[in-house]
């Protein structure tokens, strides 16, 4: 159900006429502000996946790792955006300007084009939270945890009794568009049970992924 159409259908216009009250609206620039304790309230409240509302508040308080972020920490790391590799990636780039955020966000009902605001992702995402019902702000926030999710680079690991007496453990790294990045296998003695190998292979893989320097994995 679209709030800002009195039959309930969204449209194109509708859509274009709330991100233009967005871009006009004097809306707090910080996330720190007291005039976000309407958002944080309404955000935790969200009937929706933890981990897509623990995502929201992370960005609304600018403690997402994008490379920008942990070059500015003083962690070495290359800032171009991973995905484009064009732009240094920042929040606004991560979610709202690299060319494959921008086609997930015009592939959506919402039909969102962000070319020309200058205003920051988190002051949009604070108003989407703030105006929209629960059902759109959980779309939305779909969206902006598929974005991040495919950002990051993924890990496949696994565990079998390779011979007798000795467990095989190997791992697969792929980046977000499914390309294998790195790979690994390793031995482990015993005849253990196999949900301890397979806990140690994840460890195994999660040792490889500081050795490597990935940033926001997901297993």
């Amino acid at each position: 159900m679209w709030p800002h159409n009195k039959d309930g259908l969204y449209s194109v216009k509708s859509g274009y006429n709330i991100l233009l009250h967005w871009k006009t609206t004097n809306a707090p620039s910080s996330a720190h502000s007291d005039p976000y304790n309407k958002v944080w309230k309404k955000l935790w409240c969200l009937p929706t996946i933890p981990r897509h509302i623990v995502l929201l508040w992370r960005i609304l308080q600018r403690a997402i790792p994008v490379r920008s972020e942990l070059n500015k920490r003083g962690i070495h790391c290359h800032i171009l955006c991973p995905r484009c590799l064009h732009n240094e990636e920042t929040i606004n780039h991560a979610f709202m300007e690299c060319n494959h955020a921008a086609k997930i966000w015009f592939g959506s009902k919402l039909r969102t084009r962000f070319e020309g605001y200058q205003r920051d992702f988190t002051d949009w995402l604070a108003h989407i939270i703030t105006h929209l019902n629960e059902e759109d702000i959980s779309y939305v926030a779909s969206i902006v945890y598929g974005i991040w999710y495919a950002r990051n680079p993924q890990i496949n690991c696994d565990a079998n009794l390779a011979k007798e007496g000795c467990w095989g453990l190997g791992a697969a790294f792929r980046d977000s568009e499914g390309a294998l990045v790195a790979e690994a296998t390793w031995e482990m003695a015993g005849y253990g049970d196999p949900i301890l190998a397979e806990a140690r292979a994840t460890y195994q893989a999660i040792q490889m992924v500081v050795d490597c320097c990935f940033h926001e994995i997901v297993i």
